[in-house]
């Protein structure tokens, strides 16, 4: 009789990243991350992957939205630690996204680091890790006068500024409303 048994084996091979959608954000902007655990081995999972992701402290607003089987607990201060269920199939993701509103300019790191059975990782440190830079516009506006006593007939030029002295460009358009005193003619802007 033939005794002879064929068996496969099948192993996992898990890699995670971090990535972040903006690199430059202005202060009180959303910044949204995402972790991924990918399995790329030739077998399911066997165990629970755990990212843990250190977020940033000068950060508010904070929204955790992991995408099913991915659960998230309650973040211990700024450490967040999200697990992903034994099972992930071969070439299958899971993953979670996490948001933000920049508080503080500055920079914004973020990192995950990933551990369990299967021996999930980063392929290098900078795939785990995201930096985000948050700039600060202050935008200004002055007017001045070419003349501080004019007599009846004279010629009057006021000029009005905008300055933005901050870190950062402005998201939108400057609006100025300027009222003028009665009793000029020959309005020109």
């Amino acid at each position: 009789g033939d005794c002879a048994t064929t068996s496969t084996v099948t192993s996992p091979s898990v890699a995670v990243t971090k990535s972040v959608d903006k690199a430059t954000v202005n202060l009180g902007d959303t910044i949204t991350w995402t972790l991924k655990a990918r399995n790329n081995g030739s077998g399911p999972t066997n165990a629970v992957i755990t990212l843990t992701d250190s977020l940033p402290a000068n950060v508010g607003a904070l929204q955790i939205l992991p995408v099913a089987p991915v659960s998230c607990g309650v973040p211990a201060g700024t450490t967040l630690t999200c697990s992903v269920p034994a099972g992930l199939a071969a070439n299958a993701e899971a993953s979670v996204v996490v948001k933000a509103v920049a508080n503080a300019a500055g920079t914004v790191a973020n990192s995950v680091v990933p551990s369990g059975p299967d021996n999930p990782a980063c392929a290098t440190a900078a795939a785990c890790q995201t930096t985000t830079t948050v700039t600060r516009p202050n935008v200004t506006a002055k007017k001045t006068v070419d003349k501080a006593t004019v007599n009846v007939g004279d010629t009057i030029t006021w000029t009005l500024t905008v300055n933005n002295s901050g870190t950062g460009a402005s998201t939108g358009s400057v609006t100025l409303a300027d009222t003028l005193p009665a009793g000029l003619a020959n309005v020109v802007v």
